[in-house]
């Protein structure tokens, strides 16, 4: 989706409005919580292009905006006009409350065993919110590659992915429980931890731009490969499974 409109402010070609509708209304059918979480980065993303790309294909943008919510309205327009016939009131009421106790602390983010139980700040064997030590290290570098070594259109690119990382951490912790307060729907994504969705999307960005490192092709694989190499070293112990039932039959 961020693609396609980067593109579309760009160029002039009309098969990136068809891409970037069609991205936001995957989006909005494949998850609406995400929708909803994704919609101010999708915002300061719209400045950020208005910025860098050319006025006049602005208006293309927010046509293509437009069309994938009409493409997607099938699905969410009726729980905005039909919410009042069902429980959503009291749903609302009860998440309200307990919301506030799904942020995360900063420590959280940077170390934190891996489990395989549900959501707890202080039972042994929860579930881990780790960002990851090695995302982070690489983040950490990108920071110098958007002042030093990357050209002006592509340091714009990571910058504003640094600034959606941020906000996106932000976002999980307790100093932003105003702004989940205050923006419309945004309770009804019900856990904050839900947006280190988003962070490990620019972390990613991130993180492969430090290839930017190196300017022959050659090394950027190398150092590439050895990057991907070292995250299954670190973190490879967590695809394994606690427990198998080798005895467990599908009765038909």
């Amino acid at each position: 989706l961020l693609y396609s409109l980067l593109k579309l402010a760009k160029e002039r070609s009309r098969k990136y409005i068809l891409y970037s509708s069609l991205a936001l209304a995957l989006l909005i059918l494949s998850h609406h919580v995400l929708a909803i979480l994704f919609a101010p980065i999708l915002l300061l993303f719209l400045y950020f292009v208005n910025k860098i790309g050319k006025p006049e294909n602005f208006q293309k943008i927010i046509f293509s905006l437009s069309l994938g919510l009409g493409l997607s309205a099938f699905f969410w327009l009726p729980s905005f006009v039909e919410s009042g016939l069902t429980r959503a009131p009291l749903l609302e009421s009860l998440i309200f409350q307990s919301y506030k106790g799904y942020f995360l602390p900063l420590n959280e983010l940077i170390n934190r065993p891996w489990g395989y139980e549900g959501f707890s700040l202080t039972a042994p064997g929860a579930m881990s919110f780790e960002i990851g030590k090695l995302h982070l290290l690489l983040v950490f570098f990108s920071v110098y590659i958007i002042f030093k070594i990357a050209e002006k259109k592509i340091s714009k690119i990571l910058l504003f992915s640094l600034i959606a990382f941020l906000i996106s951490i932000f976002m999980v912790t307790h100093y932003s429980q105003k702004i989940w307060e205050t923006i419309p729907y945004f309770i009804y994504t019900h856990f904050p931890w839900r947006y280190l969705v988003l962070s490990a999307f620019f972390a990613s960005i991130l993180a492969g731009s430090t290839t930017l490192l190196f300017r022959k092709t050659g090394l950027r694989v190398i150092y590439a490969a050895i990057v991907i190499a070292a995250l299954f070293l670190l973190e490879g112990y967590k695809f394994n499974p606690r427990n198998m039932n080798h005895d467990y039959k599908i009765e038909m």
